[in-house]
């Protein structure tokens, strides 16, 4: 359930990750990585050679506010913040670009307005920076939002 900061992570790394999984090897060809920023203190993609497509997924958290009064024994709280995935892909020649935006579109298809137990994902945009050292580079980011319940 994604009433709690980790339960959030969570769910958001959930549905990225089964997108990836299903459709990433059949678009990128091999088996891309994906490497969640809080699993991999480097942040980079391991130790991937600069001939393989790989993902990196960010999740941070915004404050919230309160979103009730409470009752007698609880308070909810409104809290937000996005989920940023950098698709990379080896920029080798002019075919990589469409591949790294056909990556993107799947993790876009993934998080786009979607609802997964009280987080609510919104505002999904796709974004091209394009090279980026070796690579072509492609971005995916969505705000979220979702309730957690706290002890008055």
């Amino acid at each position: 359930m994604a009433d709690t900061h980790d339960g959030v992570v969570d769910a958001v790394g959930g549905l990225i990750k089964t997108a990836w999984d299903a459709g990433a090897a059949t678009i990128a060809g091999g088996s891309p990585a994906l490497v969640f920023e809080w699993l991999n203190r480097t942040g980079r993609g391991g130790e991937r050679a600069d001939t393989e497509s790989w993902a990196r997924v960010t999740v941070r958290h915004d404050e919230g506010r309160g979103a009730s009064l409470g009752g007698r024994s609880s308070k909810r709280f409104r809290r937000g913040g996005y989920v940023w995935v950098q698709v990379f892909v080896p920029f080798t020649d002019g075919s990589r670009p469409p591949k790294a935006i056909e990556l993107a579109r799947l993790v876009l298809g993934a998080i786009q307005d979607k609802r997964s137990g009280g987080l609510v994902l919104s505002q999904a945009k796709l974004e091209e920076k394009g090279q980026d050292k070796s690579w072509y580079r492609v971005d995916v980011m969505s705000r979220f939002t979702w309730f957690e319940r706290r002890p008055t």
